[in-house]
């Protein structure tokens, strides 16, 4: 391609990308509130065993969990946090052989709890970012993660099935973090006054996060597309299937903090996922 041609494709990937990932928002969202409320003895069973073996790393509250991760330094915080990005990753791709067994096995209880409690210390490893420094060391945090993905992705030879993949993998990616930022603003928010300052806090934080990762992939994105020559529009060539997303350790992760916050923090929290509900009607 002629150079004003590749300039061109290269700015067009990110509207590519986004229309896939609306798409994949669809597919994670439909997944999350089917699990959220299951209908079959089998779902049930494992969110159960999830919620309940959170209830257990966690005895006798997570605030024992919060404060153990917190009192680490921000060099270990940074350490835990890419690890538990990594073992996740590991395990969502172990997840998806697991559901496609038949009926429930040890191994599938096993898995489930943890994965579950994986996320769980995820979440309040990403809590205690924001509370020991602010909203910085959060995104510094994420920041940290996300760069050194970008730097193990743009470098890589990409055809389009490798690429179908790893947007499948950032659709689930992007789906979690938005349902972590949930938990968080739902944990953080005070019961005893000054909501209003709570909640434009959590959505200044949010704005940022969110800002960031779209920035990140985006990036990510069109410099591969760039040095793999492939087209923007190969995004929307792409399958529903190069979605993996399992939704049942981030459902007993939603329950687990349900269960944990007060009543205010519920009705915020319900509010904030029928948002989310609607949103996936709009898109």
């Amino acid at each position: 391609m002629m150079s004003e041609e590749v300039i061109a494709n290269f700015l067009r990937v990110p509207v590519h990308l986004e229309h896939f990932m609306r798409r994949g928002w669809r597919i994670c969202t439909r997944g999350y509130a089917s699990a959220l409320l299951p209908r079959d003895l089998r779902s049930l069973a494992l969110i159960t065993t999830g919620t309940v073996s959170l209830y257990l790393i966690a005895l006798p509250h997570p605030s024992m969990l919060y404060h153990l991760i917190r009192q680490q330094s921000t060099v270990k915080l940074y350490v835990i946090f890419n690890v538990l990005d990594v073992a996740d990753r590991l395990l969502t791709s172990l997840g998806a052989d697991v559901m496609r067994m038949r009926g429930l096995t040890a191994f599938s209880f096993v898995y489930i709890s943890l994965h579950s409690s994986l996320l769980f210390v995820h979440l309040f490893t990403l809590i205690a970012a924001i509370n020991a420094k602010g909203s910085n060391a959060l995104l510094a945090l994420l920041l940290s993660t996300q760069f050194v993905e970008l730097k193990g992705s743009v470098f890589k030879k990409f055809d389009m099935n490798g690429l179908m993949q790893l947007s499948g993998q950032d659709v689930v990616e992007r789906f979690q973090l938005f349902i972590y930022l949930v938990c968080m603003a739902a944990l953080l928010l005070p019961e005893d006054g000054g909501m209003l300052v709570s909640i434009m806090d959590s959505l200044k934080v949010t704005m940022a996060v969110v800002g960031s990762e779209l920035f990140v992939d985006w990036v990510k994105h069109m410099f591969i597309c760039k040095f793999n020559s492939l087209d923007g529009d190969v995004y929307r060539r792409f399958e529903p299937s190069a979605i993996t997303f399992v939704p049942y350790p981030i459902v007993c992760v939603t329950w687990r903090v349900f269960l944990l916050i007060g009543f205010k923090a519920k009705l915020f929290m319900i509010g904030l996922l029928l948002v989310m509900q609607m949103v996936e009607t709009v898109v």
